[in-house]
């Protein structure tokens, strides 16, 4: 099971040749913090939150950071846009946790 609707994270299981459901979360993610902290916690919420007996569950979460900004998930086309000028040619850091359950 897959916890998460992210098209990336379904095509790298699926180039695995893994049989697999998705089951998104829909949990809110923590956006304050360690930013390694914060990815992994954040998978591990993702993948308890659909977790049923029997089943293995994966949960995963991606952080980018720049300086001591955490940025979130952008709500929109014009935001991602603003997002990519405001990392482009900058030193950033990029953190994925994932969690087996």
């Amino acid at each position: 099971m897959l916890a998460s609707r992210s098209p990336q994270r379904r095509a790298m299981l699926e180039r695995l040749g893994l049989r697999f459901a998705v089951r998104p979360s829909g949990v809110e993610e923590i956006e304050r913090g360690d930013p390694r902290e914060l990815a992994l916690e954040n998978a591990r919420r993702k993948a308890r939150a659909v977790a049923r007996p029997g089943e293995v569950v994966i949960g995963a979460d991606t952080v980018v950071a720049l300086d001591n900004l955490i940025l979130g998930k952008p709500v929109d086309v014009a935001d991602a846009a603003a997002m990519l000028r405001m990392l482009s040619g900058r030193r950033h850091e990029v953190y994925t946790g994932v969690a087996i359950i």
